[in-house]
């Protein structure tokens, strides 16, 4: 059986880069973590270094430890949700949400939530689209705001919002002034940023720009610093509009399949605390009351 105080300690050693650094961090001796690694090898049944010295980890060990660190964030975030409960204190919620939805929409329903209910706690990840489902499914969060995109079984994703897909360029480019909206063939003479949001999108359009791209990145804020550097011009999310820095514009597209439906991601089955249940009603009001302010369309079947 694998320990969770072993499967710690192997993070520590694996990240301080020895047995002794990770023995003065954890208040522990090296024997203490030395027995402690042992144990959890003859667990596994595998060596998870590559030496005695414990500085290099095998391909054994370096799964070990990346699988282990989501063990504990779901570990450490139930123990959280555990104390809260005994306490009569049902108040803590993990979030995992898109960019546009965490600078957006978000902070207002967590403030919203706070002001009403004062011992709140929330912890908000940023996750792309594409692994939204599994972070929820893997109970590494409470809840989850972000596209629709591969469904799991074990998941319920409602729709709540619909929002177009603009291109983003500064104020001082030639397409502001256009005067209609944007063509994919418009884009010909220049450089585009791709987005690992947009993976299993269903806009070809989108998907042949982002596979012809030579720039690559992976958040909004980074989309937005290359803009701004003049690199090249980008796609983003009108809801993104937002955020965006000053000097950036975004301008309509023409292809209407490039648009996204924004959902809410639980686990099926799992009993969501107050306080979850509480934000995600939050955030559907805030979404009826902003629709008109934000340019989204919201889903009403949510």
């Amino acid at each position: 059986m694998l320990s969770i105080t072993n499967l710690r300690t192997l993070i520590f050693v694996a990240d301080c880069g020895g047995i002794r650094p990770a023995a003065e961090r954890l208040g522990r001796t090296p024997s203490a973590v030395s027995m402690g690694l042992k144990q959890l090898e003859d667990a596994v049944g595998s060596a998870l270094f590559e030496q005695d010295r414990k500085s290099h980890l095998t391909k054994v060990g370096e799964f070990t430890v990346e699988t282990a660190r989501d063990v504990l964030k779901h570990y450490d975030n139930s123990c959280a949700s555990i104390r809260a409960f005994a306490r009569h204190e049902v108040s803590r919620c993990t979030v995992a949400s898109v960019t546009s939805f965490a600078g957006t929409v978000l902070p207002e329903a967590i403030f919203r939530v706070k002001s009403r209910w004062t011992n709140f706690e929330a912890m908000v990840r940023e996750v792309h689209s594409t692994r939204m489902a599994d972070t929820v499914a893997d109970g590494l969060v409470d809840v989850g705001f972000g596209r629709i995109t591969v469904t799991r079984p074990d998941v319920e994703a409602t729709p709540l919002m619909h929002d177009r897909y603009a291109l983003v360029c500064r104020e001082d480019h030639r397409f502001v002034d256009l005067g209609r909206p944007i063509r994919w063939e418009d884009l010909a003479d220049d450089d585009f940023i791709g987005n690992e949001s947009y993976d299993s999108h269903t806009c070809e359009g989108l998907n042949r720009m982002h596979d012809n791209a030579r720039f690559h990145v992976s958040s909004a804020s980074s989309a937005f610093a290359l803009v701004t550097a003049r690199v090249g011009v980008t796609v983003l999310p009108q809801l993104a509009s937002q955020i965006a820095p000053r000097g950036i514009r975004f301008v309509p597209l023409e292809d209407k399949t490039a648009s996204r439906v924004v959902a809410v991601y639980i686990r099926r089955g799992k009993k969501l605390s107050p306080a979850t249940r509480m934000l995600i009603e939050t955030t559907q009001a805030l979404l009826v009351e902003w629709a008109a302010d934000l340019e989204i369309t919201r889903v009403r079947n949510s």
